[in-house]
């Protein structure tokens, strides 16, 4: 099991495709680029970047014009003099200041890299400044943000925005992580409602103060060293730059083809602004190395936010320290600068250090097998804050937010108990365990993949061999565990396929419930067709039947297109199948790629259970809130009857005619 947490009930409406960083009042509509088109790269879509207009673009750099110079120490101007002098080679990186986890700091086809780069710099600060070492929520921004992320923001709307809130919060609250990055081609809200985001604990702060390094007043030796100043008083260094993306040579080129050790040379400074290449990205300077003899191969060290690849294993790249600080790039006979540096304060009262008290709370309805269940962490004391869930004692890997989910309740999760410590500078507490009953049986085999091929499931696809297995293993994309069936494309040059994934069983005869529930996360390449507005064509689908032995459709649960953009997150969703007890049939799932722009199905966690009713809630105390509605009343028997297959006759326990408050009475008497 992971510490995923359920993000059931969290989309409000979906996101589209736009790295930017300009303020959001400045974006019309009709100045938003679309992203890269449907070029997939390692299983997903190329990264998105944003096309302003000229008049946007004059906006930015009349904010950015507008903030005060960065202040050097004079002490650290000496200290680096002095090295220089001395031909002493120099290297540092602050990113040693940092917990976050580099795998997480992705965007995803989300425009938020302003928000990425930002808090970066933000969390710099705090630990050079005051020894705070967190990794910070980016989603809580963009889920409060007036105006959505993906419309604009630069260091300046990040900097207000806190100023306003006047808190910052830990990546690790509840609905604090980041969701905001999921495949998805229709821009318009976040899909995190903001009421969802845990604000206990944070940091409250005073003021952030946003400046500017300026390269149109600083030669290059006098960049390099108002740089290197910065990084060396504590400040991470935002740069944001304007180039040529799409075209041989441009950023993701270099991004997607070269490896880590190469420096990055703008070949298309000094060009002409193109609105279907050219585009603007913000990412972070971190530190530099002048560990070589020859000047030319000295660099500073950047991170970007597009996660880790096999040939940048660090999310970085390295950009020339003799570069063109003060490069131009022409458009509509206006000349504007391909590059922009800022760093920041921040100002805040340290809080005093208080030990952490813990609890647990949970769900108080009954616990039927298949469902899910999120073990939430109530805690006090001063952040940051490290959380360890714990089954019976033993941690569980990777269980380490405020939120730890089971997937799917089986029989080997109930009687059990749970806990969780959490720990700050001041100490450490462990939360009362809880324990609960699970009722109900698991039917199917291996219903999460967590063995692989293993032969439970019958599987074929018209794709190559080589791309034909629906069974992956990646800790990054599963719904829990390491594994996860990829039903779909592989990459863009499949199309016209078809495949299916399924298993025979057996379903009990007698008196109970039967559901089948699974986990499913769409993965999309379609973009917008030109000039049209949804619903667009589907053109793939993924259908989920029951069918019988002979293999004829007894019931077609749910057919998935790439409308579904409900389905961008993990969501589960539930049938139930009481009317096939005592038949043997075929749980199905069947896909179809129609078109080049490619959409597929992640699935994940499924639970085909027979439910005799019954079943305690969190704390082993037993519950006849059958039907979950927070009181015991006579809709509970009613509940209680569907599950044993009864009617509602057969809760009439008091003789009188009708099911009530005497029969209730008298069936708690019984047990």
């Amino acid at each position: 099991m992971s510490a995923r947490h359920n993000p059931h009930g969290l989309v409000r409406a979906v996101l589209g495709m736009a790295c930017l960083w300009l303020p959001a009042t400045a974006q019309a509509p009709s100045q938003v680029g679309l992203p890269e088109a449907d070029t997939f790269l390692q299983g997903s879509v190329r990264h998105p970047v944003m096309h302003p207009d000229v008049a946007t673009r004059e906006l930015w750099r009349q904010n950015h014009q507008g903030l005060p110079h960065t202040s050097f120490s004079s002490a650290v101007q000496h200290r680096l003099t002095a090295a220089a002098q001395a031909s002493a080679s120099t290297s540092m990186d602050l990113f040693s200041n940092l917990t976050y986890v580099p795998s997480l700091w992705d965007q995803g086809q989300c425009g938020s890299c302003w928000v990425f780069a930002s808090t970066a710099m933000l969390e710099v600060a705090l630990a050079s400044t005051y020894g705070i070492k967190d990794f910070l929520s980016t989603q809580y921004l963009q889920s409060n943000a007036t105006s959505y992320t993906c419309t604009g923001g630069d260091l300046t709307t990040f900097a207000s925005f806190y100023n306003s809130k006047k808190i910052l919060v830990p990546w690790s609250n509840p609905h604090a992580e980041y969701l905001d990055g999921a495949v998805n081609p229709y821009c318009s809200s976040t899909l995190v409602q903001p009421s969802l985001i845990g604000t206990t604990p944070s940091y409250a702060i005073a003021q952030i103060t946003p400046a500017q390094i300026s390269n149109t007043s600083l030669n290059q030796t006098q960049m390099i060293q108002a740089i290197k100043t910065a990084l060396n008083q504590g400040q991470a260094v935002g740069f944001s730059f304007y180039t040529d993306f799409s075209d041989t040579g441009g950023f993701y080129d270099f991004w997607d083809n070269q490896t880590e050790a190469t420096l990055w040379v703008n070949t298309f400074e000094g060009g002409t602004w193109s609105d279907a290449t050219w585009g603007a990205h913000m990412i972070t300077i971190m530190g530099y190395n002048e560990d070589d003899a020859d000047p030319a191969k000295h660099y500073w060290i950047v991170r970007n936010q597009w996660g880790l690849t096999t040939n940048r294993p660090n999310g970085q790249l390295r950009l020339p320290m003799q570069m063109n600080y003060g490069a131009t790039f022409k458009d509509s006979g206006y000349t504007y600068n391909c590059y922009e540096f800022e760093t920041l304060t921040v100002t805040m009262t340290p809080p005093a250090a208080v030990a952490p008290t813990a609890s647990v709370s949970t769900a108080t309805a009954r616990l039927a097998a298949g469902q899910s269940l999120d073990l939430q962490a109530t805690v006090t004391g001063t952040p940051p804050l490290s959380y360890q869930w714990r089954k019976d004692g033993s941690p569980i890997a990777g269980a380490t937010s405020a939120i730890y989910t089971l997937p799917y309740l089986g029989s080997s999760d109930g009687d059990h108990r749970y806990d969780v410590v959490v720990s700050n500078a001041a100490g450490s507490a462990t939360a009362p365990a809880v324990t609960f009953a699970v009722n109900g049986q698991q039917l199917l085999l291996n219903p999460g993949f967590e063995a692989g091929d293993s032969g439970a499931w019958t599987w074929n696809t018209t794709l190559a061999a080589a791309k034909a297995s629906p069974f992956r293993t990646n800790a990054t994309y599963p719904h829990s565990g390491a594994w996860y069936a990829y039903l779909g494309y592989w990459d863009s040059l499949d199309s016209g396929n078809t495949g299916l994934l399924e298993q025979a069983v057996s379903i009990p005869a007698g008196a109970g419930s039967v559901s089948l529930g699974y986990w499913i996360r769409q993965v999309t390449g379609q973009t917008p067709p030109a000039g049209q507005q949804p619903p667009y064509a589907a053109l793939d689908t993924l259908a989920v039947r029951v069918l019988d032995a002979a293999g004829n459709t007894l019931r077609t649960l749910r057919t998935y297109s790439n409308q579904n953009v409900d389905r961008l997150l993990w969501t589960r969703d539930t049938f139930d199948l009481s009317d096939l007890k005592g038949q043997a049939v075929r749980i199905r799932a069947d896909w179809a790629e129609n078109a080049a722009n490619l959409t597929a199905w992640r699935l994940d966690d499924l639970a085909l259970t027979f439910d005799t009713g019954g079943g305690t809630p969190a704390g082993g105390v037993l519950s006849l809130d059958l039907n979950g509605d927070g009181a015991v009343s006579p809709l509970d028997l009613l509940t209680f009857a569907k599950y044993y297959g009864t009617t509602s006759a057969s809760c009439l326990f008091s003789g009188d005619s009708t099911v009530s408050d005497a029969d209730l009475a008298l069936l708690l008497a019984g047990m």
